[in-house]
């Protein structure tokens, strides 16, 4: 023996559908606000960010300066020539690792001929993109 079970079907007077309506509206206009304050928010402290081989190339170049820095001191105080062993040194130590970091870097961000900031980028703007269209 089969049971079919009827389901009531509600209908909406004038009256509820206006208020369905409203609250709609409302919800709408509140994820609307939201949207802007954050759209805000993101606009105001658009920073770029520095990508990391940048940051490791000037602190060497930082590094670099103050050695010889320290270096042209201590032969004004001292007067003695041997701590240009120091100039020779180190930064000949620093700068073929930096090298050697630039070049695995620079391998390991490109997949597909595309750089992993670019790709970033990329996504950035699809992602913005996306967020501009309300529906």
């Amino acid at each position: 023996m089969v049971f079919y079970y009827v389901k009531k079907v509600k209908y909406l007077t004038s009256r509820e559908y206006e208020l369905e309506l409203k609250k709609i509206k409302a919800q709408n206009r509140q994820i609307e606000m939201k949207r802007n304050l954050k759209a805000a928010k993101v606009s105001r402290f658009n920073i770029p960010k520095i990508s990391t081989s940048k940051l490791i190339l000037v602190a060497v170049l930082l590094l670099n300066l103050q050695i010889i820095y320290f270096v042209e001191k201590a032969i004004m105080t001292y007067g003695d020539l041997s701590a240009l062993y120091a100039l020779i040194a180190i930064p000949a130590t620093l700068i073929p690792t930096v090298w050697a970091y630039f070049s695995k870097a620079k391998a390991e961000n490109c997949a597909g001929g595309i750089t992993y900031d670019s790709a970033m980028e990329q996504l950035r703007q699809s992602s913005s993109e996306n967020d501009e269209t309300v529906g």
